[in-house]
Formats: structure tokens, C-alpha cells, sequence
């Protein structure tokens, strides 16, 4: 009897199992058959234990303009392979990170089907990544290429000395300091830049240079002439700078200084920047006293501070056209240390102009607005216009240089001390002795089309 009970209670739990395990089946089978995904309403919402501050952001990425550190392969590699909005950038280093949305609380975006990146016109595989980094830091952006344009005339005397002097005051009285260069001012007003050869002094100093035959001056007050026709720079360095002694020589820089003007001359140097950025230096010469080799240093250094270097030399025989042979072995030397640009004057009247390794040296401007003669010989006298183009890696050439031809007085029978600019049919003298005392230099500006050009 002991033996049927155990048989029958053993029986009893095999059933029993059965039955338990046939129900932990069928329950499963139900948990299967429900809809991949579906939650119960009544699910709790997961819980991040990363505190708030360190959740990760899916902001979009701004792009800095710094240099960002490489990045390591496999970081590139996870940035490339996850969604623009899954990645951020430690900003110390650089590289990216992939992080959940939906951990960060975000919802998943649904995959582009084929049919949109068809009709983006790019698939995944070839859409740029704005977010991947280089594997090699980007260089630092420069500007990009910029213009520069410079307007050069030559001997403004504002003032003179005696009746010059006494007939100049008296047209400043009745037309006013805007009158002189009136009829030159929209030139210069339309360029970056216009420089001058300021000859001879601006001040209220008596006491004057002996043994001279002219000793030039000018009240400080005709620094106006200057700003309002629109000129922005001036040589100081030449015969007539010192003909009121050193104490007319620092009232000129003073009130040219006060007046906003860039100046330059002997060792000092002036340094110009255009609303572009672009910085021009300044470097005035008078050849009787000035130390080529210190001149040469001084260009090569201040080119090393300033995109553009222009240097105004005054020198040569005064009345004479052509260039001397100290003039040439100057105006070379400057090139050789860096000129950009040579500017000559002191002979009064015009000269040639040499294209010297790619750089124009004038070598006479001539007179320009000239108190120094009540009426002057040769009235003939030009301006000198060249643009620069300044590239984004600092280097340097000509786009083009024009001539536009003047009279020193806008009257023929004297001088009335206000530049004016020629027709065409006028201009041939001007281009004639341009081109008869350029012929000696292996190179020059194309004359012939600048002429062709005008009105």
C-alpha cells in the first residue's frame, strides 16, 4: 500500500508540473504575440542617473573660426558614421561624440528612405559633413584679395616767398582754402590714398636759412588746402623743408600731425591703412643728405611691417627732364630692399618713368599746386595713378597705373596756383615728354593705350 501512494503522489506532481509549465508557455507565447515596440501605458519613465548638466546636448554644432585640434581616427570614423544631431564637440579638444537621443530625452528621427536621398541629389555616403573635422588643424582664414589705389603729384608750395607768397595769400583770402585743389579734388577724392611733396615749411617761424635764394613758407592755417582736396599723405624731405631752421620743420609736422595727415621724410616714416586694411608705408628721401644703405635697410624693414612700401625721393637737376645716374642707382636700390613704388621730384618739370623688376619708378612729377613762381614756363605737370591689388597671402602687384595730364594753373597767362586737368587734345605734350625721356629705360607703362583711354 506504501508503494501505490508514492506512485500515486508522484503522478500527482508530474501532473501538476505539467500543467505549471504549460502555463509559463502559453504566457510567453502571449508576451511574443504582442506588437514589437508597444509599451503599457502605465510604464514608468526610465530614469537617467546622469545628473542634468552632463546630459548630452543634440544641438547643432556651430562652427568656430579657431583652429580645432586633430582628431583621432576612430573619433573621426564614430562622428562620420553618426547623425548631424547625434555628434557634439568637446570644445577643448575638438573631437566628437555620439550620444543617444533618445537617452538625452530626444525622439529618434525615422530614417530617409531611399526615395528622399534620390530626390536630395545626394545619398548619405556622399553628402558633405559640415561637423567632421579635418584630420590636420585648418589654416587661419586671410582676407581676401584687395585693391589699392594711389594718386601721386608732385611739388605743392603753399605759400613761397615775397609777391608769389603775397598773391597766394591773397587767392586763399577770396576763394578760400578749398579753392586750390578744387578743380583736382574729385580724383583724389575717388582713390585710397594721395600723397604729395610737401616743399617747403607750414609755420609762423622768422627766422630763416641764410644764404639761400628762396626760403618757401606757408601759414600752418593752408594745412586746409591740403584736406580739402583730399590729400592724405605728404613728403616732407627736400631742399626746402629746413628754410625756417628746425623750428619750422617741427611746426610743419605738428600741425600736419594735428590735421590728420601721414607724413613721412628723412628717417621718419609714415604709416597709412585704408578702410580695406591695407597698410601702405611711407619713406621720404632728400638724395643730398640721405645714406643710401640706411635708406635701403629702413624700406626693407618697413616692408616687413606694412603690405605696401612707397618711397618719394627728391633728387635730379632742376628744369632738367631726364634722370641722373644717382637718381637710377637710388630709385634701383629702393626696389631691390622692397619698394612697391618709386615717386621722384625736384626738377620742376616732368620725366621719364621706368618699369624696373616689375615696379614703376616716376622719376619728375613736377610742380603741382606751386606757390614758388607767380607764373611758371613750363605749366605742363601730371598725375600718377596705380593700383595695387594686395592677395590674400600678402602678395603684392599692379593691376593697372593711368596718367592724368594738368596744368599747374587753370589759367595760361600766369599762375593762379590751382591745378587743373587737361582735354585730350592738351594731354599729347604731356604724354610726348613722358614717352621722349622714358626711352632711355629698357621698360615703361604703355603709354600709347593710357592715352587711347582718355575722354
Amino acid at each position: 500500500m506504501a508503494g501505490k501512494h508514492r506512485k500515486k503522489t508522484n503522478r500527482k506532481i508530474l501532473i501538476a508540473g505539467i500543467a505549471a509549465a504549460a502555463v509559463c508557455l502559453a504566457a510567453i507565447a502571449l508576451i511574443l504575440a504582442l506588437p514589437r515596440g508597444q509599451k503599457d501605458d502605465a510604464s514608468p519613465t526610465p530614469v537617467s542617473f546622469l545628473p542634468q548638466a552632463f546630459t548630452p546636448s543634440i544641438e547643432p554644432i556651430v562652427a568656430a573660426e579657431t583652429v580645432s585640434a586633430p582628431r583621432t581616427a576612430a573619433a573621426s570614423a564614430a562622428a562620420s558614421a553618426a547623425p548631424a544631431s547625434e555628434r557634439t564637440e568637446d570644445p577643448q579638444t575638438g573631437a566628437a561624440s555620439v550620444s543617444d537621443p533618445e537617452e538625452a530625452g530626444g525622439a529618434v528621427p525615422p530614417a530617409e528612405s531611399e526615395a528622399e536621398q534620390s530626390a536630395s541629389g545626394q545619398s548619405a555616403a556622399e553628402a558633405p559633413n559640415p561637423y567632421l573635422a579635418s584630420s590636420q588643424p585648418s589654416p587661419t582664414p586671410r582676407p581676401s584679395a584687395r585693391t589699392v589705389r594711389i594718386s601721386a603729384a608732385g611739388d605743392c608750395t603753399l605759400g613761397g616767398e615775397k609777391d608769389a607768397a603775397k598773391h597766394f595769400m591773397q587767392y586763399a583770402r577770396k576763394k578760400g582754402m578749398g579753392w586750390f585743389l578744387g578743380g583736382v579734388k574729385e580724383v583724389f577724392e575717388g582713390d585710397d590714398l594721395t600723397i604729395v611733396n610737401l616743399e617747403g615749411p607750414l609755420t609762423e617761424a622768422t627766422k630763416k636759412r641764410s644764404g639761400r635764394t628762396f626760403n618757401f613758407r606757408g601759414s600752418p592755417k593752408y594745412v586746409e588746402i591740403l584736406t580739402l582736396g583730399s590729400v592724405e599723405a605728404c613728403n616732407i624731405a627736400n631742399n626746402h623743408a629746413l628754410d625756417y631752421l628746425e623750428a619750422g620743420l617741427a611746426e610743419t609736422k605738428r600741425t600736419l600731425t594735428d590735421a590728420g595727415i601721414v607724413w613721412c621724410g628723412y628717417e621718419d616714416a609714415g604709416i597709412f591703412t585704408t578702410e580695406s586694411g591695407v597698410t601702405v608705408g611711407l619713406l621720404g628721401y632728400h638724395l643730398s643728405d640721405a645714406d643710401p644703405n640706411k635708406a635701403f635697410a629702413a624700406i626693407t624693414a618697413l616692408k616687413e611691417q606694412t603690405d605696401i612700401v612707397i618711397v618719394s625721393m627728391h633728387s635730379g637737376v632742376e628744369g632738367s627732364h631726364g634722370a641722373t645716374s644717382k637718381q637710377i642707382r637710388f630709385a634701383h636700390g629702393a626696389v631691390d630692399a622692397g619698394a612697391n613704388l618709386v615717386l621722384g621730384h625736384h626738377p620742376h618739370v616732368i620725366g621719364g618713368i621706368e618699369t624696373y623688376k616689375g615696379v614703376n619708378i616716376i622719376y619728375s612729377l613736377a610742380n603741382f599746386c606751386f606757390g614758388g613762381n607767380l607764373n611758371p614756363k613750363d605749366k605742363n605737370t601730371f598725375i600718377y595713378q596705380q593700383t595695387f591689388i594686395v592677395d590674400a597671402q600678402g602678395g603684392v602687384s599692379v593691376q593697372d597705373e593711368t596718367i592724368i595730364p594738368c596744368t599747374v594753373s587753370s589759367t595760361a597767362s600766369s599762375n593762379n596756383f590751382r591745378p587743373t586737368i587737361m582735354n585730350k587734345k592738351q594731354a599729347k605734350s604731356v604724354f610726348k615728354t613722358i614717352a621722349q625721356y622714358s626711352k632711355r629705360f629698357e621698360k615703361t607703362i604703355d603709354l600709347k593705350a593710357i592715352y587711347q583711354a582718355m575722354a
